[in-house]
C-alpha cells in the first residue's frame, strides 16, 4: 500500500504541476515575464518568514503521531499541536510586521512598484489561512493519509490556477493572481474540516508540549534553511537583477519543478514509514524499501529527465516564446540537480525517521553554506554574473553537497544501505545526458524531429541498460506494481469513505 500512497501523492501533485505550467505559460505570453516576476518575488519574499508559523512542531507532531495506537494520547496530540500553532502563527506576522515596517520607514527602501507591495500583503494573507487549517494535514501525514492530505493541496492549487488563468485572460495582472491564491485558500477551508471530521480534539497537555520542543528545535534549522534553499534564490536574483530575471529564472525552474515534486511526495510518506519500521528494529526493511525505489528512479524515471532536459530549448521556444531564451540552460540545470535530489532525499528520511533530526540541521547548514558561496560566485555582478543560469548553477552544487552527506551519515542508523545504485546508474545517466545533448543540437534541433527524438532515445537507453545486464523482468514488475491504477483508486477512496 506504501507503493500506492507515494503514487497517489506524486499523480496529484504532477497533474497539479501542470496545470501550473499551463497558467505560467498564459501569464508569460499575454501578461509578460515581469508580471510572473512580481507574484512570485511576492510568494518568495513572505516564503522567507513563513517558517516562524511552523518551527518545526509539524513534523514534530507527524513523528509523535506515527509512533503513537492511543486515541486519546492522539486527539490531545492534535489539541496540543492546534494551541502552539497558533501561537506560532501570530510570532509569524508579528515578525513579517516588523520587518516589513523597519524595511521601508526607517532604512527608507521602495519596491519596485505599488503593485509588489499589494501582492505582498495579499499572498501573506493566503498563507495566513492554510496554516490556520495546518493541523488537519501534518495529522493526515502522521498517520500516512496521503489521500486525505493532498486532496486539499491539489483542489487548493486547481482553484488557485482556474482563478488565475480566468483573471489574466480577462486581462488582469499580478494582484489578481495574487487575490486568486486568496480565494482558493479559503474555498478548501471547509475541505479540510470535512475530511478531519472522524479525529478527535482533546485537552491541552503541558507535558506535551515538551515532546514537540525536544524535536521541533533542531528541525526549526531544517525548516528554515530548506526554506531558504526554496524561496531566496528568487529573493536574491529579485535584489541582484529584475523582476523579468526572475521571471526567467521561475519558468526554467517551474518547468523542472515536476521531478522536485516526487522529493515531495517520496519525504512526507516514507518518513513516518521509517520511524515505525526502526521502531519496530526493521532496519533491513529500510534498506529494501530505498533500493527498490531506487532502482524505479534511476531505470524509468532518470530517462525522462535526461529527455527533458536535453530538450529544453524545443520545450521553452515552442511553450513561451523566443523571450524567454534565457530560461533554457536554468531549466536543463535544474531538472539534473532536482533529480539528484530526489534520489538522495530518502536517506534523510533515514536519519529523520530513526529520531535524529539534529543531524540533518547540520547537514543542511553546510549545504546552505554552500549555496551561498556559490551564488556570491556564479550569480554577483561582481564575480560570473550568470544571473539565472548561476542560480541554477548554485543549486545544483547545494543538493550535490546535501544529497552526498545524507548518504554518507544514513549509513551510521541503517548500515545495510550501499552505495550500488548511485555509483553504476549516475556515471550511466551523464554519459547518455551528454551523448544526447551532442546528439540532439547536431541531427534533431528541428520541429518535427523533436517529436521523434524521446522515442530513438528511450530505444537506445534500454538497449544499453538490457546489454549491461542493469535491468531485468523485476524493474517491469515493479513498475507494473506501482502503476496499478485499480489498486491506486481502491487505495484512494477508501481512504476518502472513512
Amino acid at each position: 500500500m506504501l507503493k500506492q500512497k507515494i503514487v497517489l501523492n506524486y499523480a496529484l501533485n504532477i497533474t497539479l504541476q501542470f496545470l501550473q505550467i499551463f497558467g505560467s505559460i498564459l501569464v508569460a505570453r499575454i501578461a509578460g515575464a515581469t508580471v510572473l516576476g512580481t507574484v512570485a518575488f511576492g510568494t518568495a519574499y513572505v516564503s522567507t518568514f513563513i517558517f516562524i508559523a511552523d518551527l518545526g512542531l509539524g513534523t514534530a507532531h507527524i513523528k509523535l503521531v506515527s509512533a503513537t495506537k492511543d486515541e486519546k494520547l492522539l486527539a490531545d496530540y492534535i489539541k496540543t499541536f492546534l494551541v502552539i500553532k497558533l501561537v506560532t502563527l501570530g510570532l509569524f506576522l508579528l515578525l513579517f510586521s516588523s520587518v516589513y515596517g523597519v524595511q521601508k520607514y526607517i532604512f527608507g527602501y521602495q519596491y519596485e512598484s505599488r503593485t509588489h507591495e499589494i501582492v505582498i500583503w495579499v499572498i501573506l494573507a493566503s498563507m495566513v489561512i492554510q496554516h490556520l487549517i495546518d493541523f488537519h494535514r501534518v495529522t493526515f501525514a502522521g498517520k500516512i493519509e496521503v489521500a486525505k492530505k493532498e486532496v486539499v493541496s491539489f483542489l487548493r492549487g486547481f482553484f488557485s490556477q482556474v482563478i488565475r488563468i480566468a483573471v489574466v485572460l480577462m486581462g488582469f495582472g499580478a494582484v489578481a493572481i495574487a487575490i486568486g491564491k486568496l480565494a482558493a485558500s479559503i474555498l478548501v477551508v471547509p475541505i479540510s474540516f470535512y475530511l478531519f471530521r472522524t479525529y478527535q480534539i482533546g485537552t491541552f497537555r503541558r507535558d506535551l508540549v515538551k515532546k514537540y520542543l525536544t524535536i521541533s528545535v533542531p528541525v526549526i534549522i531544517i525548516g528554515f534553511s530548506m526554506k531558504l534553499f526554496s524561496q531566496l534564490d528568487k529573493v536574491l536574483l529579485q535584489f541582484m537583477a529584475d523582476s523579468a530575471t526572475v521571471g526567467y529564472y521561475t519558468a526554467g525552474y517551474k518547468f523542472a519543478g515536476f521531478i522536485q515534486l516526487l522529493g515531495v511526495a517520496i519525504g512526507t510518506t516514507l518518513m513516518p514509514d521509517f520511524s515505525r519500521l526502526f521502531a519496530e528494529g526493521k532496519t533491513k526493511e529500510v534498506a529494501e524499501k530505498i533500493f527498490k525505489y531506487e532502482r524505479l528512479a534511476y531505470v524509468f524515471l532518470m530517462p525522462l529527465a535526461l529527455i527533458f532536459a536535453i530538450q529544453s530549448k524545443f520545450v521553452v521556444i515552442t511553450l513561451l516564446g523566443n523571450e524567454f531564451a534565457p530560461s533554457i540552460p536554468i531549466m536543463q540545470i535544474s531538472t539534473l540537480s532536482l533529480f539528484f535530489f530526489i534520489v538522495t532525499s530518502p536517506y534523510g528520511n533515514v536519519i529523520m525517521g530513526y529520531g535524529n533530526f539534529k543531524l540533518p540541521a547540520k547537514l543542511i547548514i553546510v549545504s546552505l553554506v554552500v549555496f551561498i558561496l556559490a551564488v556570491f560566485l556564479f550569480v554577483s555582478p561582481k564575480m560570473l554574473n550568470l544571473l539565472g543560469t548561476g542560480m541554477a548553477l548554485s543549486n545544483l552544487v547545494s543538493y550535490f553537497v546535501l544529497g552526498l552527506l545524507y548518504f554518507l551519515f544514513s549509513r551510521k542508523y541503517c548500515k545495510e544501505l550501499t552505495a550500488k545504485n548511485i555509483a553504476v546508474y549516475l556515471p550511466i545517466g551523464l554519459l547518455f545526458f551528454f551523448a544526447g545533448l551532442a546528439v540532439y543540437y547536431q541531427y534533431f534541433d528541428k520541429f518535427v524531429l523533436n517529436f521523434v527524438f524521446p522515442f530513438i532515445f528511450l530505444a537506445v537507453y534500454f538497449s544499453a541498460l538490457y546489454f549491461l545486464r542493469m535491468i531485468d523482468k523485476r524493474d517491469f514488475e515493479l513498475l507494473a506494481e506501482v502503476s496499478n491504477i485499480k489498486k491506486l483508486f481502491s487505495y484512494a477512496r477508501n481512504e476518502l469513505r472513512n
